[in-house]
């Protein structure tokens, strides 16, 4: 496991039935990359991406993925990084090692899975006026307090008279 193993990018929507070793197939669509272990065990490594997983920086030519490959479900057991395109070999862990990370983890992926609240709905509305040292604003003031009651009207601050000219509601 000491040679240079330089892998080549393939973007595709959908992974092959047949992939080739050397190459990480990238699917974007599917927020996934499918390689062949670099030991040349010939397993499938499949790499899904996520926050709370791997991440992939592709800078035009060359693929960088973080964290490490460790395939530890394998005989092989081979740890590895692909760092712009190459293959970067790690030491071998142990067994608790690797149980000390997969239940670390584990916390991590369950709050990504976890359904995520709506963004809060913003009222946002634009004031207009005159005179000396007027400016024309925006603001934005979260409407799902205005509709619960905890605030019942918007409040204006400077000296000068203002006048609500027009509102929107988005997220």
């Amino acid at each position: 496991m000491t040679q240079e193993l330089v892998m080549a990018p393939v973007f595709v929507e959908f992974i092959p039935e047949e992939i080739e070793f050397g190459k990480l197939y990238v699917s974007m669509e599917y927020a996934t990359i499918v390689h062949l272990c670099c030991c040349g065990c010939g397993n499938q490594v499949v790499t899904p991406l996520s926050p709370a997983g791997w991440t992939l920086r592709f800078d035009g030519s060359t693929i960088t993925l973080n964290p490490s490959i460790g395939n530890w479900s394998f005989a092989c057991k081979a740890h590895y990084y692909i760092r712009h395109n190459r293959i970067q070999w790690a030491r071998t862990w142990s067994n608790q090692e690797i149980a000390s990370v997969r239940t670390g983890d584990q916390p991590a992926f369950e709050s990504y899975l976890e359904p995520k609240s709506p963004p809060p709905r913003r009222l946002v509305y634009s004031e207009t006026g005159s005179g000396p040292g007027w400016t024309t604003q925006s603001h934005s003031l979260a409407i799902d307090q205005v509709l619960a009651g905890v605030s019942s009207e918007i409040e204006f601050s400077g000296d000068a008279k203002q006048k609500v000219q027009s509102f929107s509601i988005g997220t």
